[in-house]
């Protein structure tokens, strides 16, 4: 595949993204040829040059970029999560500070 991957649309099984990311640390991997044939067809690794191997590989840029792609996507839930439960909590005393509130008036008007 060539650089305009749209990242949305690969999915990768558990087992490719552990490759990738073994790959990630300038290592040079080995896997069969059949195992890693996703990663080769989005480019994201490739054989080893100096290798005569065919089943050394090494991560390429395009394997780099979406390893960092994901490590957004990650930090970007994570800011939407906290920021949903920032969100709950103050619900959750806009609340009881209405049941305060009603309680008091209960009191106050007998």
């Amino acid at each position: 595949m060539n650089e305009s991957v749209n990242f949305k649309n690969v999915f990768l099984s558990s087992h490719d993204l552990e490759v990738l990311s073994k790959a990630s640390c300038g290592s040079i991997i080995t896997a069969h040829p059949a195992a890693a044939e996703f990663l080769i067809s989005y480019g994201f690794i490739s054989q080893y040059p100096p290798s005569k191997r065919e089943n050394e590989f090494v991560i390429t840029p395009l394997g780099i970029q979406y390893l960092e792609y994901l490590d957004l996507l990650k930090t970007e839930n994570a800011k939407e999560q906290k920021r949903l439960k920032v969100a709950e909590i103050r619900s959750w005393i806009a609340i009881l500070i209405s049941l305060i509130a009603l309680i008091k008036s209960f009191f106050l008007s007998s």
